[in-house]
C-alpha cells in the first residue's frame, strides 16, 4: 500500500489517499489535493512544496488547478542560496515534515500491516489515525 499525504506546516495531515504500491506519485497528486479536509481562507497564500518526482506537466497542472503557489525542485538544478539565506529554511526543501507525519502514522499498530481485506476499512483506520494526531496536537496546545 502507498499513502499519499498532504500536510500543513507543522506536519499534521490535511488529506490522505491510499493506492497500490506500484502507482507513481504524480498520478495521485490531484486526488490527494482534492481530499483536503481544511481549505484555505480568502486572501490566504497557500504554498505547495513538492520534490523532484512531481517535476512534470501533470504535477504542475494539478498544483495550479488546486490554486497553490508551487515550489517544485526542477530536474538537474541544485538549490541556490544567497548570502542572506545562510541558516534559513525559507528556500530549502521541507520533506522532513511529510516524513515526520508518516512516522507518526506508522506508530499505529493497525496500520503497520494491512490485516483488513476491504480497502474502505483500511482507509477508515488511516483517517482515524489522522484525526487522532490532530486531537493530540489540540490537547497539547490547550494544556
Amino acid at each position: 500500500m502507498k499513502w499519499s499525504l498532504v500536510v500543513e506546516g507543522g506536519g499534521r495531515p490535511l488529506g490522505v489517499v491510499v493506492a497500490s504500491a506500484n502507482t507513481n506519485d504524480h498520478f495521485l497528486l490531484e486526488e490527494t489535493l482534492s481530499k483536503r479536509v481544511v481549505k484555505e481562507g480568502e486572501g490566504m497564500k497557500v504554498h505547495l512544496c513538492l520534490d523532484l518526482g512531481y517535476d512534470n506537466k501533470r504535477g504542475r497542472e494539478a498544483g495550479e488547478k488546486a490554486g497553490f503557489t508551487l515550489h517544485i525542485r526542477r530536474c538537474g538544478k541544485e538549490v541556490e542560496f544567497s548570502a542572506g539565506d545562510a541558516g534559513r529554511q525559507g528556500k530549502r526543501s521541507r520533506r522532513y515534515v511529510v516524513e515526520r507525519c508518516h512516522a507518526w502514522l506508522r506508530r499505529c499498530r493497525s496500520l503497520l500491516v494491512r490485516w483488513e481485506r476491504k480497502l474502505q476499512n483500511y482507509k477508515g483506520l488511516l483517517e482515524l489515525a489522522c484525526a487522532l494526531l490532530w486531537y493530540r496536537a489540540w490537547k497539547n496546545a490547550t494544556l
